[in-house]
């Protein structure tokens, strides 16, 4: 009697408990509740929404710091933030649930949402604080740099590149507002991480272009340039070589300047007279056909020789004379034109502006075929040296009698001797 009596106490407790519970959760919330993530527990509906509505959404914004790995981390407090104001309204959660089980909820959580409408917010307050964010100040938002080659000590390196900690100042914006705008819309604390949005370089020290480009660039420099100057040697090692080329991207180019500088010290040591030099133009352009070659290059150049061609006819003596550097070469008597007979040969110095073989000369009252034409005026196709078949005796006083029409009338064998030596620019002085 007494074990039955003792279990109907107990039965009597529990179900007044159980009772109790019932009627007490119907305007509270069971235990082991949270909504929005705060614990409402045993909290009827008014405390619960005034607490609910004290806590507003925050954002969590995660960045990249420069040259560090660890994340910079920034919430954007949508009440302080924005001026948000959200109602809630939690009275169908409370209605909704079973109270029939409710000691079950000391061993089960009930994790609740109740979405609120939002009564105020600023645009204008929520752009002001992302203008803040850390990524979009001057100082912290930098642009990344693809590696690179340089010259260092004496050879030549990648660079590394340089990650920044660039993103788009704008898309910074649309990614955080569209966060923000989630938040709201879901009445929940949320998380955007912007790491994915940084830029990166395009080109690593890894990249296998630049490295080989670098073996190819330090063999170019390690090379030897051998220059045979007239039988003489001239070498150049690589520190000419570094003065003499530059990098250009990942390139090597030549610094002409300086190239033309090499020449002329090379050119002014092995200097003879205006007659016999080394040519700085061809010595440069032959040193710089093998500069960019990764092995040896060999270079030979010999002097220039100059000979000063000169033609000096003496119309008092019918005769022309013609010099290679003042030495005489050839003699030869002339017929020359004559003042008296309106066909004077022009006195002067000219120049041989033009050299033919095989011409017809014409004038009003002949016509003349030439073997060699040596044309000394302007246009070189008025006045000339020329052979002249017609006459069999040349010098002398002829030209009183029998002048020519302003031409040098030379024997075939002599203009023919002449015309091999000669060059268009020669001088030709003529005087009396």
């Amino acid at each position: 009697m007494k074990l039955l009596k003792f279990l109907i106490i107990l039965l009597l407790i529990l179900g007044g408990i159980y009772v109790g519970g019932y009627v007490s959760f119907s305007d509270h919330f069971l235990p082991n509740t949270t909504i929005n993530g705060i614990d409402v527990s045993f909290k009827d509906q008014a405390t619960a929404d005034a607490e609910i509505n004290d806590a507003h959404p925050v954002v969590t914004v995660i960045q990249k710091a420069y040259e560090s790995d660890e994340p910079i981390t920034e919430t954007i407090d949508m009440l302080r933030d924005a001026g948000t104001v959200i109602s809630y309204d939690t009275s169908e959660l409370l209605k909704s649930q079973d109270r029939k089980l409710w000691f079950m909820s000391f061993f089960n959580k009930n994790v609740l949402t109740c979405p609120g409408a939002v009564t105020e917010f600023s645009q204008e307050m929520l752009d002001q604080r992302i203008s803040e964010l850390y990524c979009l100040q001057d100082e912290n938002n930098i642009e990344p740099s693809n590696a690179f080659i340089a010259y260092e000590g004496s050879e030549y390196v990648v660079i590394r590149e340089d990650e920044g900690c660039y993103i788009d100042p704008e898309l910074v914006r649309e990614k955080v507002n569209e966060a923000c705008q989630n938040a709201l819309n879901e009445t929940i604390n949320s998380e955007i991480d912007l790491s994915e949005f940084y830029e990166a370089p395009t080109v690593t020290r890894d990249d296998e272009y630049l490295n080989s480009q670098v073996t190819k660039l330090n063999n170019i420099i390690n090379k030897t340039v051998t220059i045979t100057v007239a039988g003489s040697k001239e070498y150049l090692d690589k520190s000419d070589m570094v003065d003499l080329l530059y990098l250009d991207g990942s390139e090597l180019a030549i610094d002409y300047d300086e190239l033309y500088s090499v020449s002329r010290s090379i050119a002014n040591k092995y200097y003879v007279s205006d007659r016999k030099y080394i040519d700085r133009g061809t010595l440069s352009n032959r040193i710089a056909y093998v500069l960019l070659d990764e092995s040896n290059g060999y270079v030979s150049i010999d002097y220039t020789i100059v000979i000063d061609r000169y033609v000096d006819v003496s119309i008092s003596q019918q005769t022309l004379w013609y010099y290679e550097n003042d030495e005489l070469i050839l003699t030869s008597p002339v017929v020359t034109g004559n003042e008296d007979f309106d066909c004077g040969t022009p006195t002067g110095t000219f120049r041989v502006r033009k050299m033919d073989r095989d011409c017809v000369l014409r004038g009003d009252d002949y016509t003349e075929y030439v073997d060699y034409w040596i044309g000394f005026d302007s246009t070189g196709t008025i006045y000339g040296l020329h052979d002249a078949k017609w006459r069999s005796e040349f010098g002398g006083d002829i030209y009183l009698t029998d002048p020519s029409h302003g031409c040098v009338n030379m024997p075939t064998g002599k203009i023919a001797e002449l015309y091999d030596r000669l060059e268009v620019g020669a001088t030709v002085y003529i005087h009396y």
